[in-house]
């Protein structure tokens, strides 16, 4: 099912490609190399989700081969069987990490950064580009930045120290040089759309804040399905990754194999801190749990491997790990809501191009609609999120940071420059009644979405 955030993901990437910048030609709430990976695909592959998906899946797909990878050095096939089948079985991962957002980048940026940081023959080459790695993780998710702790944690056992330090460092400052130069352009606007806007989406002040609502995600992420309504098994699976990592690798120090424990260390540090940031975040959701997750696989599943003495002990805790998400997958993936399949809402941009004259723009309230159109973009109608928390910013300052209210997407609908418009997935029903007393007709009926269009004039 498409989540509402993947329409704006893939909205930017167009802007990208057609020549805007980031932040100051359009509101976006995140690290800037997203986007252009994302606008780079659409100009290679053509419009639409169904192709960002695709490549959220080769990057889902490199992810487990590098957590098999990592595993695999560490402690045999084994290993990385268990490692890699703990990592595709959890919730978390199958479920975010091939959807149009910053996951699957900041996921295999992550995964490789800390493989090169902990390779068997480390060179100033692999710690340059375990730092190179790990700084695109950061600019294509913030809350990527702990995995800094994995990758610092093999250098300062190496000599000499310092230049493995620099030289790590030295990726780092490269891969994040475009991120700086967009922050020292304007630093109001950049600072404004990557940290301070997501202060201002829960009740308080300050970045870290509203307790009660990180405390419902620690249970979803750790406890559930305690209090949930429907199948989900993500508390059960992180919890018992959690438990997995620490409990092992202080059962293997007890066994006196010290140098697997050691080379766990920066895994599971890392997968640690990388939870702890999305819980810090504020709003929290949890599924920004998911960026642990392959870390935790590694460690967890080399942990099992090495401890178990019959490999029935290492298979039959990792296959029932992985039937847990059986009911869960059948009701988050086999029986979605059809109407919000990646191909159905391609096709209504589709339907909308059919539908609008060229040279007019279209709009929706629901922005994955708007992905597969070719038709110019209605500017307040690119990201949802210009729109629902603007109030919350003086209005002396909205233009400038380009948010937008509902008046003023309703104004933009209403102009003669646009000529479509969907009925559909978070319609507010004020503004659809709007366009329809303005005159526009209904063009197409499509699953779970109707097109209206401005009448062509006649002569």
């Amino acid at each position: 099912m498409v989540d509402d955030d993947e329409g704006f993901y893939a909205l930017a990437g167009r802007a990208v490609v057609e020549g805007k910048t980031p932040y100051f030609d359009f509101f976006f709430p995140q690290m800037p190399l997203t986007a252009v990976v994302y606008g780079v695909t659409r100009k290679l592959a053509g419009p639409g989700l169904v192709p960002l998906r695709a490549l959220g899946a080769v990057l889902a797909v490199g992810t487990t081969l590098l957590v098999h990878h990592a595993a695999r050095r560490l402690a045999g096939r084994r290993a990385a069987l268990l490692a890699a089948g703990l990592f595709v079985a959890h919730t978390l991962a199958w479920e975010w990490s091939v959807v149009v957002k910053t996951y699957p980048l900041a996921l295999l940026f992550a995964t490789a950064a800390l493989v090169a940081a902990t390779a068997r023959s480390p060179s100033t080459r692999t710690e340059l580009a375990s730092g190179l790695l790990a700084g695109l993780a950061v600019a294509s998710r913030l809350l990527s930045a702990p995995v800094l702790v994995g990758v610092l944690l093999p250098l300062l056992s190496r000599r000499p120290r310092t230049r493995s330090i620099v030289a790590m460092t030295g990726g780092v400052a490269l891969a994040l040089a475009p991120v700086v130069w967009l922050a020292l352009r304007d630093f109001g606007t950049f600072g404004f759309d990557v940290l301070l806007f997501h202060g201002i989406r829960s009740p308080g002040d300050g970045l870290v804040k509203d307790p009660l609502q990180k405390l419902d995600v620690v249970r979803q992420l750790f406890l559930s399905p305690l209090g949930t309504h429907r199948p989900d098994v993500t508390g059960i699976q992180t919890l018992a990754l959690v438990f997995t990592s620490i409990f092992g690798v202080r059962a293997l120090v007890r066994s006196v194999r010290f140098e697997t424990a050691r080379a766990l260390a920066p895994w599971f540090a890392a997968g640690l801190a990388l939870l702890l940031a999305g819980l810090a975040a504020s709003p929290t959701w949890v599924q920004y749990g998911v960026a642990g997750v392959p870390c935790l696989a590694v460690v967890a599943g080399v942990v099992v491997s090495e401890l178990a003495r019959h490999p029935a002990q290492a298979v039959i805790p990792v296959v029932s790990y992985a039937a847990l998400a059986v009911a869960s997958f059948r009701d988050r993936i086999v029986e979605a809501d059809a109407d919000l399949r990646p191909d159905v809402v391609d096709s209504v941009g589709r339907a909308l191009d059919d539908a609008t004259p060229p040279g007019l723009d279209v709009g929706a309230h629901f922005p994955p609609y708007l992905v597969a159109s070719t038709r110019g973009i209605v500017p307040a109608a690119e990201n949802q999120y210009a729109r629902l928390f603007s109030d919350r910013v003086p209005a002396s300052r909205r233009a400038r940071l380009h948010l937008f209210d509902e008046a003023e997407l309703r104004a933009e609908l209403l102009s003669p420059r646009t000529g479509g418009f969907v009925v559909g997935a978070f319609v507010v029903p004020e503004t659809a009644l709007a366009v329809k007393d303005a005159g526009f007709v209904r063009a197409r009926d499509l699953p779970g979405a109707t097109v209206w269009v401005r009448p062509a004039r006649t002569p």
